[in-house]
């Protein structure tokens, strides 16, 4: 089952880093090269203040996602796992 609206992570980078993950994508299908700049910019900048060890401004960034999809944002299935 997926999202009835975009998935952001941003607040979770702290969870994803300490996990060993490296690295994200972002789907950006349909929505143009412009908005997935964008968008990588906003979590490279979230990666970014967790290695400094500057968590606080995550929040700040999840609201500039927020206002850049259609619909809103969810953490959902990251959070709540899927159900088959």
């Amino acid at each position: 089952m997926a999202n009835a609206v975009e998935t952001c992570l941003i607040d979770h980078l702290p969870r994803i880093a300490g996990m060993g993950i490296a690295a994200v994508a972002i789907d950006a299908r349909g929505r143009g090269p412009r908005y997935a700049e964008e968008v990588a910019g906003l979590y490279r900048a979230g990666l970014d203040a967790v290695g400094r060890g500057a968590p606080g401004t995550l929040s700040a960034l999840k609201e500039e996602a927020r206002r850049r999809a259609l619909g809103g944002i969810t953490g959902g299935h990251f959070v709540r796992g899927i159900e088959e």
